[in-house]
């Protein structure tokens, strides 16, 4: 029996190889694309997939004022993480996260053996606790798990981090544990880390991504001595006890931290996002790494949806014309005995075959892609090439052919088992002449109706997109101010040779492209640079005259500008940058604790910390009778930052990145490790790049399929009207006659599907391009272009099926059976 059927299935396909290969041609697009897509789409919706993950939250702050929710944060204060893990039950652990710097990187220097320092740029840098391993379910490579981040300036790197940065132990086999790395100036802000362990390196499906985490107790993290901070700073997760549900706690663990107001007044709250929900459901500020877009997913998979039913309906088409040419075939299975659902179950055997063929080639076309995308495009598809990936695409792909198989052959089969077998047996006049085939016409034109209407919908969508770039570089005259934030490391022992050398390059760039040029030791006004110090001394003493540390700021005129009256003596940093690099502003305890009472006697007086020396320039107020000793530094010694107004002649992705591109490239070749602070513009090109190209390319499949649908049409309509054709050549019509009397019909469904496309495609195109102040007209010619694209192509394909049946002898015409 098993024979019988795939004697009989590989017999059809070989006798229609043409209709065979469009037909497995079609599927196999319409999978492979739908394959693309729901990697794409797996991939987006299965983010932070790991063990516990389903019990993993992370507390996020709720501002509300007058009782509506103002803004959400991802942040919150350091204290709510250990406060909630020591007072309710129903919290197992917790664990907290905050960016080394304000944009997550980090400068470290290494010592090599001849004692020259090598600097290191490290990206994605945090201060972490070590139930982050737990919580996070990361393992360890080397190093003990239990301890790895417990103790002060220790750092853990990642597996691909620890190649980068220490290629030549890597290539060796040499372990880096042990190794030390330092920031800031030896002496006075110098802190040395430890390396304690190697993770590896966090899965490309979570939002979180790290390539060093240090110990969040050690004292740069500032947490030390600033443990009464309020403000969100840090990522704090929890993990829910087994049978618990923390979510029910909300309500009382945030009354717990943050007591309800009298006031209709601004006050912050808590919630509990689960972590499996951040990627694709956050509508939080200071996300640590992009969210998904959730409107660009579904349009997606709608379009995905809509390429495979195209190349279903390519087949039904097929199908239902084949039927013809196998009316006897089926009329003589019918004679002998076979029942109408034995027969209904070949033909969907059949069409399991093709559409398994289709798959298997679908799969290879998506491996296959998947290199020449990396290779020749910029579409930066995150499905990554490995097994996982290629065992949930076999499956999908069985899924599909499945689907595909009920989608494209129940109908067909239902068509070829109703043909009555004294009709089929007949021949093919009295099967085309019938009332089933008189249906499956109908049938036919209706999906030929659909794939004409999406052809056009698609192509009108990538050519008023593609007109609206076009017209946006053309125009692209208006010059606009870009805010613009770089930050540069500072360098330790800065003397004025150097300042006198950056002063005049900074005069330099004030051109028609840098409108101002600001330099300040604050980003966005607030303090980043906190940390612990040994204590100063006077130069003249050489000795220490206390043994209390100092907290060390790192600031610039803007911190006191409101604030004069807070000095006791001396005066605020100047306004020019560089003039203040070797000058410190003081506390009263930092005073006392120099042995001065009177604050006019200390200034102008050198203070050091056993490496270089700083001249006191001003004395100020303590907030508070217990006070430690602080001290307040400047100057491009330090990490500065660079606040531009930078004029730009073009407001378009690519304009503004080119003016980026050229200023970041002529400040990096004078001062190394000069870096933009604010990528949203490369994250923002990028994004449309990627977006646009899948579209595009999609899109261009949806064309081509429903192109394909034109052939089984036109050879049915051809098959349908020989006799008629070879009637009217012999009275006398000639073949330019004949055609345009066939392309009438065809005009007709180009017609309806037009019609039925037209106002969908102008309110998608009124309401995309509300988006932008700038944008094209949407004109009669902008609408009607893609219909006339749509109808050529229609044309051509039309010919080429029906020129053999017009020009063929009027004879043989009349001849058909």
């Amino acid at each position: 029996m098993l024979k019988n059927f795939l004697l009989v299935s590989y017999r059809n396909l070989r006798e229609n190889k043409g209709a065979s290969f469009l037909n497995i041609l079609s599927l196999s697009l319409g999978m492979a694309a739908c394959l693309f897509i729901f990697q794409y789409l797996y991939f987006e919706y299965t983010f932070d997939s790991f063990s516990n993950s389903n019990h993993v939250y992370r507390i996020e702050t709720d501002t509300y004022g007058f009782n509506s929710l103002e803004k959400k944060d991802a942040l919150t204060a350091p204290f709510i993480g250990p406060e909630l893990e020591k007072t309710f039950n129903e919290i197992e652990n917790t664990t907290r996260l905050m960016p080394f710097s304000d944009n997550g990187t980090a400068f470290f220097s290494q010592t090599q053996t001849d004692g020259s320092s090598h600097p290191l740029y490290v990206e994605r840098v945090y201060f972490a606790e070590n139930s982050l391993l737990e919580l996070f379910s990361i393992e360890l490579i080397e190093g003990d798990r239990k301890e790895a981040l417990s103790d002060p300036n220790t750092i853990l790197v990642s597996e691909s981090g620890a190649q980068k940065l220490f290629r030549e132990d890597s290539e060796k086999g040499i372990s880096i544990l042990g190794k030390t790395l330092k920031t800031g100036r030896k002496g006075i802000d110098e802190n040395v880390y430890t390396i304690t362990g190697i993770f590896k390196d966090f899965p490309i499906k979570s939002h979180l991504q790290a390539n060093m985490l240090v110990s969040l107790s050690s004292p740069e993290s500032g947490l030390s001595f600033s443990s009464g901070i309020k403000s969100p700073i840090l990522y704090t997760y929890l993990l829910e006890k087994p049978n618990s549900s923390v979510q029910s706690i909300q309500t009382k663990a945030s009354n717990h931290v943050y007591p309800p107001l009298i006031t209709d007044t601004l006050e912050s709250r808590i919630s509990f996002l689960p972590i499996q929900e951040i990627h694709l459901n956050s509508t939080s500020s200071n996300e640590p790494s992009p969210r998904a877009n959730i409107v660009f997913l579904t349009f997606l998979g709608l379009v995905g949806l809509i390429i495979l039913i195209l190349s279903c309906t390519n087949y039904v088409n097929s199908a239902i014309i084949n039927s013809i040419d196998r009316a006897k075939e089926v009329g003589v299975r019918k004679l002998l005995g076979i029942a109408p659902k034995q027969l209904m179950l070949s033909f969907l055997g059949e069409a399991f075959m093709i559409n398994l063929l289709a798959g298997v080639l679908a799969f290879f076309n998506f491996i296959v892609g998947l290199r020449l995308m990396k290779l020749y495009t910029k579409v930066d598809y995150p499905v990554p090439m490995e097994w996982e990936t290629l065992k949930i695409g076999l499956v999908f792909v069985l899924v599909l052919v499945i689907v595909s198989t009920i989608l494209s052959g129940i109908y067909p089969a239902t068509f070829l088992s109703a043909l009555k077998p004294i009709e089929a047996l007949r021949g093919k006049a009295q099967v085309l002449n019938s009332k089933l085939s008189s249906k499956g016409s109908k049938v036919i034109r209706f999906l030929l109706v659909f794939q004409i209407a999406m052809g056009i919908g698609f192509l009108s969508a990538v050519y008023i997109v593609h007109q609206q770039l076009e017209f946006l570089k053309s125009h692209d005259s208006q010059s606009i101010e870009l805010k613009v934030t770089a930050k540069f490391p500072g360098v330790g022992g800065t003397n004025q040779a150097y300042i006198d050398k950056f002063k005049r390059f900074i005069q330099a760039q004030s051109s028609d492209s840098i409108k101002e040029v600001n330099l300040t030791n604050l980003y966005n006004g607030q303090i980043k640079k906190t940390q612990r110090v040994k204590p100063f001394y006077l130069v003249d003493h050489q000795q220490d005259t206390t043994q209390a540390n100092y907290q060390l700021y790192v600031i610039d005129h803007q911190y006191w500008k409101d604030s004069v009256q807070i000095f006791l003596a001396g005066r605020n940093f100047s306004p020019q940058f560089s003039v203040d690099f070797d000058k410190v502003i003081i506390n009263e305890s930092a005073m006392q604790a120099l042995g001065f009472t009177e604050p006019d006697s200390l200034l102008g007086k050198q203070v050091g910390q056993y490496n270089g020396y700083l001249n006191v320039s001003g004395v100020i107020k303590n907030n508070s009778a217990m006070e430690p000793p602080k001290a307040y530094v400047t100057g491009i010694n330090h990490p500065t930052f660079f606040q531009m107004t930078v004029k730009s002649e073009g407001s378009s992705s690519e304009k503004i990145m080119a003016t980026l591109d050229h200023l970041e490239s002529t400040w990096a070749s004078q001062f190394p490790n000069f870096y933009f602070l604010d990528r949203q513009y490369n994250d923002q090109l990028a994004m449309e790049e990627n977006i646009l190209s899948l579209f595009f390319f999609f899109s261009l499949i949806a064309i081509l399929i429903a192109s394909l649908g034109m052939f089984g049409l036109s050879s049915f309509t051809a098959y349908k009207r020989t006799k008629e054709i070879g009637i009217r050549k012999v009275l006398g019509a000639h073949a330019g006659q004949i055609l345009v009397l066939l392309l009438y019909d065809f005009l007709v469904l180009i017609f309806y599907a037009s019609i039925l496309t037209l106002p969908v495609v102008i309110y998608g195109a009124r309401e995309w391009l509300a988006n932008y102040a700038v944008r094209i007209n949407l004109s009669p010619t902008l609408v009607l272009f893609p219909i006339l694209m749509m109808l050529m192509i229609c044309i051509v394909i039309i010919l080429k099926q029906c020129w053999k049946t017009v020009v063929s002898s009027p004879v043989s015409s009349l001849e058909v059976n």
